[in-house]
């Protein structure tokens, strides 16, 4: 579904939007300036992968920004034909409900890690380790 089609289009709430394009891309050091820029500008959070071969790009921020980025980037020839999938989410997600496992091959990073996640209190009941054992063949 193109942008101009999308049902969500117009909302003043957050959104999501991934697109790529895999063509070569002539000029990777501007296509980085560009993305710099733009999403800076648009206050727009995610990532951009550029390689010679295409681009891959996720990124959420407000409707309005994710409008404004997608008219930008179309803008370019690039990037014709490129299917942009846009969705609202007005009522993002506050579920930490997960459960989270951490095994540990004999590291700092993993206790550190995990008694981070645990510090964050209520909603963060569901981490758990797996005990480390070491076995000799």
């Amino acid at each position: 579904m193109a942008a101009s089609e999308s049902p969500t289009e117009g909302g003043d709430g957050a959104g999501v939007l991934l697109y790529y394009k895999y063509a070569p891309v002539p000029d990777i050091t501007s296509l980085v300036h560009f993305y710099e820029s733009n999403c800076r500008s648009l206050a727009l959070l995610g990532r951009v992968r550029i390689a010679p071969d295409g681009v891959n790009v996720t990124v959420g921020g407000s409707m309005p920004s994710l409008e404004k980025h997608i008219a930008a980037v179309k803008s370019m020839s690039l990037f014709e034909g490129t299917d942009f999938k846009l969705a609202s989410c007005d009522h993002p997600s506050d579920d930490k409900i997960a459960k989270e496992c951490g095994y540990c091959t004999g590291g700092i990073r993993c206790e550190t890690a995990s008694a981070y996640i645990k510090s964050k209190g209520a909603g963060f009941e569901n981490v758990f380790q797996v005990s480390f054992i070491w076995k000799t063949f």
